[in-house]
């Protein structure tokens, strides 16, 4: 859920419930500064919010909810939006039950090492994406924003403590909002010193068996793939995309944001996309009961003539069912 002050103090209010809706609520500019005051790090939490800052990011509560605010005079008015985190842990099982995954009878390709296709019969979507887990593929969830990117993350998080209890998992986030209930874990958050490649760089000397981004947004996209390749398989990462072919090509954009990665090539980037990613999973919004829905599995097969191929479970409205395609 997320809560939104706009400047002319009405607040606005995201649930998967209702969607984007006005409250009859409002609050002052006054206490919107003290909001922003308490999201403020420990260092400055309390004090007077300097005139240079304009532009707040911090955590509210023992939730640690995450704020964004600006203030004058980027805006009129103190401007904010609290994200709030989900309190339940679900698991796939659970995302099965509410719709989110919807059930049907289809083959899933499980295999890419092969020249033939090797297609595993699952009997729900939900197994194949058990079985991706177990089998420590690199998962990348995209879709917009609000579509539950984190809740998903969180959700596959919670199926690698049920599969792989013993693993070590290093945790990077910008801000915390990823949960899991494995109890050999690090987590790790970004500061104004410490951006997320420096985190990553950090991680590989951490003995990690799984390496989690809550998302990626620039470069450090180069070492979380590097990362992934080199020892550390069955990763989570989330990034901004509404479909699987946008998600790898913004993937390829940032990895070029690299300067070590600036001399590369389009298909040599491509390539290297193609064997850290082994599977795209798309989540976007829906007027099922749940809110949201995951409408693409896709399976990254290879980087060929400028376009990535896939193998995908794809959610078709009209019959309400996930239909497999091989995307060539």
């Amino acid at each position: 859920m997320e809560v939104m002050r706009n400047a002319d103090g009405t607040v606005w209010v995201e649930s998967a419930d209702k969607g984007m809706h006005l409250t009859n609520e409002s609050i002052s500019e006054q206490d919107a500064i003290g909001i922003l005051r308490a999201s403020m790090n420990p260092s400055t939490s309390g004090r007077e919010i300097p005139d240079t800052r304009n532009l707040i990011e911090g955590v509210l509560g023992e939730q640690r909810a995450r704020v964004v605010g600006l203030l004058p005079p980027i805006s009129t008015s103190p401007v904010f939006a609290i994200r709030k985190h989900a309190r339940a842990m679900f698991s796939l099982d659970d995302y099965r039950d509410m719709g989110i995954i919807d059930s049907l009878r289809s083959n899933f390709v499980a295999d890419r090492n092969t020249d033939e296709l090797a297609e595993m019969s699952f009997e729900h979507p939900v197994d194949a994406i058990k079985y991706l887990v177990r089998e420590r593929k690199n998962i990348l969830i995209v879709g917009p924003a609000g579509s539950g990117k984190t809740t998903l993350a969180n959700t596959l998080l919670n199926e690698i403590a049920e599969q792989t209890p013993g693993n070590r998992l290093i945790i990077l986030e910008d801000a915390a909002e990823l949960q899991t209930r494995i109890p050999n874990k690090v987590a790790l958050t970004t500061s104004l010193d410490i951006d997320m490649r420096a985190l990553l760089r950090i991680t590989m000397r951490l003995r990690p068996d799984r390496i989690i981004i809550g998302e990626i947004r620039g470069w450090e996209a180069y070492t979380l793939l590097k990362g992934w390749t080199s020892g550390h398989p069955g990763g989570v990462a989330t990034l901004h995309a509404s479909d699987s072919q946008e998600a790898l090509s913004k993937l390829s954009h940032y990895i070029f944001e690299e300067p070590a990665a600036q001399c590369f090539t389009s298909e040599s980037i491509g390539w290297m996309i193609s064997q850290a990613v082994d599977v795209v999973m798309v989540i976007g919004k829906s007027n099922n009961s749940a809110g949201r829905r995951v409408k693409e599995i896709c399976e990254v097969r290879n980087y060929m003539n400028g376009r990535f191929n896939f193998n995908i479970l794809r959610y078709q409205p009209n019959t309400g069912a996930y239909a497999f395609k091989s995307h060539m």
